[in-house]
């Protein structure tokens, strides 16, 4: 998350609602159907399953094995490489996806807490890290049938995240994710 920057906030909701594209071919209407209330993990889950998460080549500091593929996307405001706050490539190819999981988001977390983007991660296991483009604490939940896969903190340890539950942490501590078998 990037934290409470409410003039990033609206142009990120913005873009958002005018966003028309038919590109998000991957995810069915069906799941944007939902009101912020009616929406469940279970829906975030179905809805994740049906979209293909790209593999990521820039988060080689994460890879626990050599060989390992990263599955991953951020959706939302990411930093350009010449610094400027941009809507990610991803955002604008799943703009339905995006809205289903801001308003999941804007569900579950705390209304207080204001986020600019949502890192979506598909079947790895981040070995210890620190991330670097995070301002402000972050909210964790892992989805999907697995054992394991908790996130371990520096400052507090093994946090059980699995089964939609929100976990707040701090992304600029040394923090991994603990082995896991199954669908994570």
């Amino acid at each position: 998350t990037i934290g409470n920057t409410p003039k990033l906030e609206q142009r990120f909701m913005k873009v958002l609602v005018d966003s028309r594209s038919k590109q998000d071919c991957e995810l069915t209407s069906s799941h944007v159907e939902f009101s912020e209330n009616s929406i469940e993990w279970r829906d975030i889950l179905n809805a994740l399953r049906e979209v293909k998460i790209p593999i990521n080549k820039s988060r080689q500091n994460v890879r626990s094995k050599e060989n390992q593929e990263l599955r991953g996307m951020t959706l939302g405001l990411v930093s350009s490489y010449s610094s400027e706050v941009i809507v990610s490539k991803h955002t604008l190819r799943r703009p339905m996806l995006t809205r289903l999981l801001v308003r999941y988001g804007l569900k579950c977390l705390p209304e207080h807490f204001h986020f600019t983007s949502i890192q979506v991660n598909y079947n790895y296991r981040a070995r210890k890290h620190i991330d670097s483009n995070n301002l402000g604490p972050s909210y964790i939940c892992s989805l999907g049938k697995h054992t394991g896969g908790e996130l371990w903190t520096g400052d507090r340890g093994v946090l059980d995240c699995r089964g939609g539950q929100w976990k707040l942490f701090d992304g600029n501590t040394l923090h991994c994710t603990q082995p896991f078998k199954g669908e994570r």
